[in-house]
């Protein structure tokens, strides 16, 4: 998925850790990006159900998530590892 914040879009980069909520799509708005962590885990939450994965090698390394969101929907980060969420509002 390729991003940018061309058109009107503004850019969203946030980093939390400990089940903090790191975004919500605001009223009239879309998100596309990508969501990642370096834990065991997963990448984190979105409105409220945990996502999971399964490890594309050794160490945690894992892939990026590519997520698309509505208005309202909450991301929260995972309750280990840092979690970082990347992407574009319109």
């Amino acid at each position: 998925m390729a991003l940018s914040a061309g058109s009107g879009g503004t850019t969203i980069a946030k980093r939390a850790s400990n089940a903090a909520v790191m975004y919500t799509v605001p009223a009239g708005k879309t998100f596309e990006g990508h969501l990642w962590n370096n834990s065991s885990t997963g990448p984190g939450y979105i409105n409220g159900v945990q996502l999971r994965w399964t490890y594309s090698s050794s160490y945690f390394a894992h892939n990026y998530l590519p997520i698309s969101l509505n208005e309202g929907d909450v991301v929260k980060a995972d309750n280990s590892g840092d979690t970082c969420l990347v992407g574009v509002e319109r």
